[in-house]
């Protein structure tokens, strides 16, 4: 449905028995309110036929409703539309009611017999109209907590429909305290009475009380319970399952002050993830295995971690996960992508650089890419997260070469990702790197070849360059340009070993131009921050752009891409990582800088004579 349904005329109980409700009602007593409104629905069609106008409009309205989603775990908006499309319109939603409607609601819900649906009406009229009394609230209370506490009802309905109730009668305070308190009493016996011998069915009747806080009078009892339960469950094939009992417990025992308790499950839930990573033989399994393990036995606190034996514990989960690592790497299969021709590309490029006059072909050079636009990256990753059904139900684990996972991020929310979110932001870069790759195979590299072929560029022309183009500071011309002059020559192993410090020293100097404060002042020490840091001031953007601040970052200072500047810093970088496309792409990005600024510099109508690269 595209449209709520709107009541233009006040509608009458008369005109709702009329309508036939209650009769479809009592033929399905038991239908949740999902499918209790397609015979709604279809009646309401009917109606319409028949031109029956106001029949319609109360089958469609009681349809509408039925449409509702309950999700309690989202305390403003308990009821939300079911769908919402993309240009704005979903179905109904509580704030689709007007005053009229609602009064209407009030008025028929003395006279429903379905339990379901009387909790639903109750609901709307104490969200949206509580000038009708708390009496909604108090029956949508009753008709709640009527569906029953077993296994297959809980997992269609029961549980929204007890959380709802839950967080009804806190809202009523004093009214609902008596209803309050025998809805905790009903699911903690729920929990205790449960017997099933394998499985987390038993914590489900808890979800509800933790979420609303709930229960704590029996906390103690609970989380002893849960500890046997995760004791049991830490042998057996499912990991998850005492994980979820486990970390259940640690939340119930913290609620009673027990650090004893919380601590001791902390590190039961390590020795479970550890004892599962050992005996799974798939590598990456056995990573995120071992990565839980580490973090399980981290929260161990200090005070307790010999009793738990965790130090030996956090040392020996350690190299059980670099060895993962490394044999995930080992075991990761190439996925072939399509293949085109790029001839057209390299016949462009050498025949762009193909000019007599020397410093006119690095012109030339330094145009094959342009700066990327950040915003157009952004866009593409989000419209590519929202076309895959597969990233919007994964995240995403990043391995380095050596093993080590240097990114994890979460799956982002469907179809509306913004740009804030880590998958998106991480998607965007590898979108202008795969790019950037691109350009330096099919187009750097062998307009390089040409210019090497047709000009004679010295060391000195490119310290010349660098001098004179105000980006590098002049005490740092000479060895910028020698770096420049080492990628030319394709060393670019010595070229990106100097260029990555230097560049950052270029960054900092014209941040504090910019009187932007470089370093950290603690305990009396001044220490330098690094590019990474440096490229997240907000005077990063100011001083080179958002575009060029944005290039910077995916090239070299973020994991999961080239991250030059960190592998090199590091000692990470070695003859592959600098030779690679990313690391040609990096030489040709700072050059293009350098040669650019020198270029606007030179042709300044006022600008002094300089010393053009011969």
């Amino acid at each position: 449905m595209s449209e709520p349904t709107t009541l233009h005329n006040a509608l009458t109980i008369d005109q709702f028995h009329a309508a036939g409700v209650s009769a479809i009602l009592d033929a399905h007593p038991h239908l949740v309110l999902n499918d209790l409104r397609h015979p709604l629905h279809i009646a309401a069609n009917l109606a319409s036929a028949d031109s029956r106008g106001p029949h319609a409009a109360i089958l469609k309205l009681m349809s509408e409703t039925c449409s509702m989603a309950l999700q309690p775990s989202v305390k403003t908006a308990p009821l939300a539309p079911f769908v919402n499309w993309g240009d704005g319109t979903g179905s109904m939603g509580p704030e689709h009611l007007q005053p009229e409607d609602l009064d209407f609601i009030a008025s028929v819900a003395d006279v429903i017999t379905h339990r379901a649906l009387r909790a639903r009406l109750g609901d709307l009229v104490w969200l949206k109209a509580k000038r009708h009394g708390n009496r909604f609230a108090l029956r949508a209370i009753d008709d709640y907590r009527a569906a029953p506490l077993d296994h297959s009802t809980w997992h269609t309905h029961g549980s929204t429909s007890w959380h709802r109730a839950l967080q009804l009668a806190v809202s009523l305070r004093s009214v609902a305290s008596e209803r309050l308190e025998a809805m905790v009493t009903e699911l903690t016996n729920a929990f205790f009475d449960h017997k099933d011998n394998e499985g987390v069915v038993a914590l489900a009747y808890l979800r509800p009380l933790e979420a609303e806080r709930l229960g704590k009078s029996a906390a103690q009892q609970i989380a002893a319970q849960l500890a046997l339960l995760a004791r049991r469950e830490a042998d057996r094939p499912h990991a998850f399952h005492a994980a979820a009992y486990s970390q259940s417990a640690i939340d119930w025992f913290k609620r009673v002050g027990d650090k004893a308790g919380a601590a001791a499950m902390l590190a039961l839930l390590g020795e479970t993830w550890e004892r599962h990573g050992d005996a799974t033989p798939a590598p990456l399994t056995r990573h995120a295995f071992y990565q839980d393990a580490i973090v399980a036995y981290r929260g161990v606190a200090g005070r307790f971690r010999d009793a738990h034996d965790v130090p030996a514990a956090l040392e020996r989960a350690r190299l059980k996960y670099e060895q993962a690592g490394r044999d995930s790497v080992g075991e990761m299969i190439s996925v072939p992508m399509p293949a085109f021709d790029v001839t057209d590309l390299v016949r462009a490029a050498t025949e762009h650089v193909q000019r007599e006059d020397s410093l006119q072909a690095l012109y030339a050079f330094c145009e094959l890419d342009t700066t990327p636009v950040k915003s157009e990256h952004m866009a593409r990753a989000q419209a590519t997260l929202g076309e895959s059904f597969v990233a919007r139900l994964f995240g995403v684990t990043t391995l380095d070469g050596d093993g080590r996972a240097v990114v994890r991020t979460t799956a982002p929310a469907a179809d509306t990702a913004s740009e804030e979110d880590p998958r998106v932001v991480q998607e965007a870069m590898l979108d202008f790197v795969r790019g950037a790759e691109l350009i330096a195979r099919a187009m750097i590299m062998p307009a390089l070849a040409q210019i090497k072929i047709d000009h004679g560029f010295t060391i000195g022309d490119f310290q010349t360059l660098a001098l004179c183009s105000g980006v590098v500071p002049r005490e740092r011309a000479d060895i910028f340009g020698k770096a420049l002059y080492a990628g030319y020559c394709h060393d670019l192993e010595q070229a990106l070993h100097i260029l990555m410090p230097q560049f950052e020293h270029v960054v900092r100097q014209a941040l504090k131009g910019a009187q932007t404060i470089t370093a950290t002042h603690e305990d009396g020490i001044d220490m330098e921050v690094a590019l990474s840091a440096l490229t997240e001031r907000s005077q990063m953007s100011e001083v080179f752009g958002e575009d060029m601040t944005f290039a910077i970052r995916c090239l070299m200072c973020v994991q999961g891409g080239p991250n030059l500047r960190n592998a090199v810093a590091h000692g990470h970088a070695g003859a592959e990582e600098c030779e690679s496309p990313a690391g040609l792409y990096t030489w040709w990005f700072l050059l293009r800088l350098v040669v650019r600024q020198y270029q606007i510099r030179a042709s300044a109508p006022s600008a002094p004579p300089v010393d053009a690269a011969s």
